[in-house]
């Protein structure tokens, strides 16, 4: 039975290397560096990330786009120097109608955000709709306004120009 690598210090791992814009091929083309990458985190929704990171140089040799022929180059790639279990979904990929759950590393719908949906669902039935995936309460359907109104997503209908707030 395999046992599961635990996210703590940075592992050997092969990891290939940008080929420069001006060269038709490097050599060597990947290197062993450490890395964090493919350690397992024990909490749903955590992955293993680099705590400190920096970069190394590495010398390549590789053929130039222009015909030169063999040309040497520098080419950097990140080693991790430490490695920690961490959300993969942070606070700040959170939008305006989400909060932030710690303990379940993901971001939820704010519950006041779906109780003025179902309030305006039985304000206007069959006029919108509760979106859980978006955290929204879209119309069901959008019409096509006539000259003189604008489509008001508020009241899911047309609007004289003149009430629409500005």
């Amino acid at each position: 039975m395999a046992t599961l690598t635990q996210c703590n210090t940075p592992r050997k791992t092969l990891v290939t290397l940008d080929t420069p814009d001006d060269f038709k091929w490097i050599h060597p083309t990947a290197v062993l560096v450490n890395r964090c990458d493919g350690h397992q985190c024990s909490d749903v929704g955590e992955h293993c990330v680099p705590t400190v990171s920096t970069q190394e140089v590495f010398y390549v040799e590789g053929e130039m786009k222009n015909g030169v022929g063999k040309q040497c180059a520098n080419i950097t790639a990140r080693v991790d120097m430490g490695c920690k279990c961490d959300c993969v979904t942070q606070p700040s990929d959170c939008g305006h109608n989400w909060e932030y759950n710690e303990k379940m590393c993901q971001c939820l719908c704010r519950n006041d955000v779906e109780e003025k949906c179902r309030n305006k669902m039985l304000e206007r039935p069959g006029m919108v709709m509760w979106d859980g995936k978006t955290c929204t309460c879209p119309c069901n359907q959008e019409m096509e306004c006539s000259t003189g109104t604008s489509w008001v997503p508020e009241y899911c209908s047309c609007r004289s120009v003149s009430h629409v707030d500005p």
